[in-house]
């Protein structure tokens, strides 16, 4: 890919008795890193976090994403078995130690039900993480879909419903932040902090937020990098909004190596723009 161009500064404006000052060039780039555009002076929007949580920012575009379970025509039916489930609902048994039938039952239930996949086992993490035998109640609510009796209401969570009225998400994206709460009751806080930093400046909200999710619920916690020093940056060039959707995706796509490529974007800008 090409390096970071379009990131000089203008000229500026000639003195009486003194000769014009030429524009800055442009920002060099990184091996495997794209170019960044111009900067008029924007910033890093929406790091502020309000006292009742995580906070959203206003205006930036908001995008929809089909529940992953959704399958074309054409789709090939995958092998049954615990082993060979879904991965959605592999993880769903693991986390709550449903015995390998058990799996395969439910993820025969899910093959029908892929226009709400995403909503039923989102509702199963909410109400088997209350359950004194998680199995047990599998069972009773897998019975309940059969018989077209399922409710996949959820219970009010300020948290979840502030997150995503303020960021503009789509229901599959609350499912995936209802999967993280249960998963992840203590980190929940430090969690929706983070998101909310890659979500103010993502060109799409509810795939991003599906994506890191994802990745946290995996298991692939370094794959969910903290914009702070990234923020810093930004502030400090004062990067504009394609820029910043630019640095967001350099941080999410090289978080491996994420230290030395921000001390390359420090160090070049520094040089570009003797700040």
């Amino acid at each position: 890919m090409g390096g970071m161009t379009g990131m000089g500064m203008p000229g500026m404006p000639c003195m009486p008795g003194m000769p014009c000052m030429p524009g800055m060039p442009g920002m060099p780039g990184m091996p495997g890193m794209q170019g960044m555009p111009g900067m008029p002076g924007m910033g890093f929007p929406c790091m502020a976090m309000n006292a009742a949580g995580p906070g959203g920012c206003a205006g930036t575009p908001n995008g929809t994403t089909p529940l992953s379970g959704d399958k074309g025509s054409g789709a090939v039916p995958k092998p049954k078995g615990g082993e060979k489930a879904d991965r959605d609902v592999r993880r769903l048994g693991s986390h709550f130690g449903i015995d390998q039938l058990t799996v395969e039952r439910l993820d025969e239930i899910m093959e029908k039900r892929q226009e709400t996949k995403e909503r039923d086992l989102a509702k199963l993490y909410e109400v088997l993480d209350a359950a004194r035998n998680p199995g047990g109640l599998l069972m009773v609510k897998m019975d309940e879909m059969e018989l077209g009796e399922f409710a996949t209401n959820f219970k009010r969570d300020e948290k979840i419903d502030r997150f995503v009225e303020e960021h503009s998400l789509s229901d599959a994206a609350r499912c995936r932040l209802v999967e993280l709460r249960v998963r992840r009751k203590a980190e929940q806080d430090e969690d929706l902090q983070k998101l909310a930093q890659h979500l103010c400046i993502c060109a799409d909200r509810s795939f991003t937020a599906i994506s890191l999710v994802k990745k946290v619920v995996q298991g692939r916690i370094d794959d969910f990098p903290d914009m702070t020093r990234a923020a810093a940056i930004a502030e400090r060039f004062q990067l504009d909004e394609a820029s910043l959707r630019k640095l967001r995706d350099i941080v999410e796509k090289r978080a491996e190596d994420l230290t030395a490529v921000l001390d390359h974007l420090e160090e070049v800008g520094g040089l570009v723009f003797r700040v």
